[in-house]
C-alpha cells in the first residue's frame, strides 16, 4: 500500500514538472525567444514602379546645338598601328578606347575639325523686337537682307546676305574674311541689317561673345588656344588658376590624351597683363596641371613666355609636334 502511494506521489510530481517546463516554453515563446514568429512582410501603398527614365543633363557651351556634342568622335587612334603608338615616348592604355564612344565631356573649347561652330546667330530673334519683323510674310519675302560679324572695334571680319524671310539660323565657323580664325577673348557681335519692300532699312544687334578656347587641327600641326584673360584668378594678391581656368586646362588635357597619346607638348603664354616674373609662375601652374593629367612630369613638356605681340589679355597656346618622338 506504501509502494503504490509513493509511485503515485512520484508520478503526480513528475507531471507538475512537465506542465511547469511547458508553461515556461510557451511564455519564453510569446517574448520573441526559442521558436522565431512568423514575419509578414507587407507593402504600405500599391505604387507601380516608375516606366519612364529620367532626363539627361548635359553642359554645353551658349547656343550650341545639342547634336553638335552627342557626335561620334573621329578615328585618330583606329587610323594609328600599334607600332607606332609604342614608339611614342608616353603611352597610356587606358584612352585608348573605342572611337565609337559618345563623349560629350568638352564644354568650352571649340573643335571646328569635329564639326563644331564657333558660334550661332537667330537673325530671325534679332528682328523679332522691330517693325519690319511684323510685316505679314508675303511682304517679308520681297526684304533683303545682310548680317555682319564684327570685333571689339566694329571692323566687319565676315559677310553674309540674302533675300526674302531671313533664317532662323545662321552657323559661323569661325573663320573671317581673309580666312584667318577668330581669336580666343576678342569680343564680337552679328550686326543685322534688313531692307524692307519699302526700301527701309532696319538695324539690329545681336548679343556680344566670345569664345573662351578654339582647337585647331591640320596635317601637319595641332594647336589649343585658351584665354588668357579668364585662366587666372584676379581675386587675390597671390597668382593662381582661376576655377573655370582650371576647367578648361582640364579640357585641353583631355583632348591631348586622347587624340595625341604620346606626342611632345609645348606650352607658350602671350599677354600684357603680366609682368615677366608672373609669365613664369603662370606658365608653370598650367604646366603642371597639364602633366599630372596627362602623367607625364612637367620636365617633359617645353615651355615658353612673352610680352610681345600680345593683346591685352593674350593666349595661352598648347601644341603638340606633327609627329611623336622615337
Amino acid at each position: 500500500m506504501r509502494k503504490t502511494i509513493a509511485v503515485l506521489t512520484f508520478l503526480f510530481s513528475l507531471g507538475v514538472l512537465f506542465a511547469s517546463a511547458d508553461a515556461q516554453n510557451g511564455g519564453q515563446e510569446g517574448s520573441g525567444q526559442g521558436v522565431l514568429p512568423e514575419v509578414l512582410i507587407q507593402a504600405e501603398h500599391n505604387k507601380p514602379l516608375p516606366l519612364t527614365k529620367p532626363p539627361l543633363h548635359f553642359k554645353v557651351k551658349e547656343d550650341q546645338p545639342i547634336e553638335t556634342i552627342l557626335k561620334k568622335t573621329d578615328r585618330s587612334l583606329m587610323n594609328r598601328l600599334p607600332s607606332q603608338i609604342l614608339k611614342s615616348n608616353v603611352f597610356k592604355p587606358e584612352i585608348a578606347v573605342s572611337s565609337k564612344v559618345i563623349t560629350p565631356s568638352h564644354l568650352w573649347i571649340v573643335r571646328p575639325w569635329l564639326g563644331e561652330f564657333v558660334h550661332v546667330f537667330h537673325p530671325q530673334k534679332i528682328l523679332s523686337g522691330i517693325g519690319a519683323f511684323k510685316d505679314d510674310r508675303n511682304e517679308r519675302k520681297k526684304a533683303v537682307w545682310g548680317m555682319d560679324v564684327v570685333d571689339g572695334e566694329g571692323k566687319s571680319i565676315r559677310h553674309f546676305s540674302g533675300s526674302g524671310v531671313v533664317p532662323k539660323r545662321l552657323l559661323f565657323d569661325g573663320k573671317g574674311k581673309d580666312g584667318k580664325w577668330v581669336e580666343v577673348g576678342e569680343t564680337y557681335m552679328g550686326v543685322l541689317r534688313n531692307t524692307d519692300s519699302k526700301g527701309r532699312v532696319h538695324t539690329a544687334y545681336g548679343r556680344p561673345f566670345k569664345i573662351a578656347g578654339l582647337s585647331l587641327k591640320s596635317s601637319s600641326s595641332f594647336v589649343i588656344d585658351l584665354d588668357a584673360g579668364v585662366l587666372f584668378s584676379t581675386s587675390s594678391a597671390t597668382l593662381r588658376l582661376s576655377s573655370f581656368g582650371q576647367e578648361l586646362l582640364e579640357e585641353a588635357s583631355q583632348l591631348l590624351q586622347r587624340y595625341y597619346p604620346g606626342f611632345a607638348v609645348k606650352v607658350s603664354l602671350a599677354t600684357e597683363r603680366l609682368n615677366p616674373q608672373e609669365l613664369k609662375e603662370a606658365v608653370s601652374l598650367c604646366l603642371d596641371k597639364i602633366a599630372k593629367r596627362l602623367m607625364i612630369p612637367p620636365a617633359a613638356i617645353q615651355k615658353s613666355w612673352s610680352r610681345q605681340n600680345a593683346q591685352a589679355d593674350g593666349a595661352l597656346t598648347i601644341s603638340v609636334q606633327s609627329q611623336a618622338r622615337p
